[in-house]
């Protein structure tokens, strides 16, 4: 097991990385070289996240079939090859095909690689943290990475493109040390029930969806925002440097935080919240750094505990479907951050989205601590956290 975990981390890791290194780019290069506009960077990040709202729950079924190792290869497969191609594309068009085929990549990437390291129970909770410790830290090296690339080559925004897909391909040869990971073949069928659950927990799917659809907007319209703030493109990359840190850390913590799970988590949507009246109010780097750590800390924690939380409470046999089920609420909220993030840009400057997400935060953060006043991390009420068996 400690063998399959260091695999996966590493594989993650060179995920990270290559992320990192172009992801924030990408709206750069449709805007500047394309011609796009806010909406087209709204519909190209729906197209990237939609696969991610229904793959998932199928993908959950097939961990209990299929060797996870196989499909963890084909999500950096159908990664690898899009990234290659956007290198050479001209046109939003063509950006959509691409987008679409990374969206489908997202949907193989996760559920296998947390099914993997999720098989003992007693290292989940250090394992998951972890996970998500190795791949921010490849997303903090992947900016600095990206701009070392931008400033050997005179600011060609299609290198790291190529460079990302190349580490992405690359990463194959450690799937192959992976290729003896068989699951434990349950026959498991389509059983909404199974997913169903997953709603006894409504708290933690607001925050997830909140965190989500932050994360979708960062990394879709924000790079746009700030160069229209007059902010350099190098800079920026630091920024999502300093971001990928901030959520390192929030990692290195996440493991100490369970047992005050409420308190932090309301805690997350208060700093997600406040990121963004920064974004809309101030217009300087240092605030911009600020609220860049804000973001890092809100979002990276509210992931791996409330996916603990979730699967400390339901019945192991149904892990991996509930597994695929948490990926799709989180793919729910990556596909509304630049779905609505888009459109209302498009209709109310660039500064609308940061308005629109400052009053879903505040919602959600007195939601959350309505709520978790009278919970604690161990002893939920039953009535609203817990479900009938099976």
């Amino acid at each position: 097991m400690r063998q399959l975990a260091v695999l996966t981390f590493i594989i993650i890791t060179m995920v990270g990385v290559s992320i990192g290194m172009q992801a924030q780019m990408f709206p750069l290069l449709v805007k500047n070289e394309m011609g796009a506009t806010y909406q087209d960077l709204g519909n190209l990040g729906t197209v990237k996240f939609l696969p991610v709202v229904i793959i998932p729950i199928f993908v959950g079924i097939l961990l209990d079939r299929i060797n996870n190792a196989y499909l963890l290869a084909l999500g950096i497969l159908l990664r690898a090859v899009p990234l290659l191609m956007i290198s050479i594309s001209n046109s939003v068009a063509e950006m959509l095909l691409w987008q679409l085929m990374i969206g489908f990549s997202d949907s193989f990437l996760w559920p296998p690689s947390q099914a993997i390291i999720t098989t003992d129970a007693k290292s989940r909770k250090k394992y998951v943290a972890r996970l998500m410790m190795f791949f921010v830290a490849g997303m903090m090296v992947g900016p600095l990475l990206g701009a070392l690339i931008l400033e050997v080559s005179d600011d060609n925004l299609r290198l790291p493109f190529q460079v990302a897909g190349a580490m992405m391909a690359a990463s194959m040869i450690l799937i192959y040390r992976m290729r003896h990971v068989h699951p434990q073949r349950k026959h498991s069928r389509l059983d909404l029930r199974s997913f169903v659950k997953i709603l006894h927990f409504p708290a933690h799917l607001a925050l997830v969806i909140l965190s989500a659809a932050s994360f979708g907007l960062l990394y879709t319209i924000h790079p746009a925002f700030l160069s229209d703030q007059g902010v350099d493109t190098t800079p920026i990359l630091i920024l999502f440097a300093i971001y990928s840190a901030a959520r390192m850390l929030s990692m290195l913590a996440a493991p100490y935080l369970h047992d005050h799970a409420p308190a932090t988590l309301t805690s997350c949507a208060v700093m997600i919240t406040a990121a963004m009246a920064i974004f809309i109010f101030e217009t300087s780097y240092a605030y911009f750094i600020a609220a860049t750590v804000l973001l890092g800390i809100g979002i990276s924690i509210i992931y791996p505990m409330c996916l603990e939380a979730i699967l400390s409470r339901t019945y192991k046999h149904t892990h991996n479907k509930i597994i695929g089920a948490y990926s799709s609420v989180m793919g729910a909220g990556w596909l509304s951050g630049p779905l609505l993030g888009g459109y209302v840009a498009g209709a109310f400057g660039p500064v609308g989205p940061y308005w629109l997400f400052l009053v879903l935060g505040a919602a959600v953060s007195l939601a959350s601590l309505s709520l978790h006043r009278r919970q604690n991390a161990d002893q939920l009420s039953e009535r609203e956290w817990d479900y009938l068996p099976d």
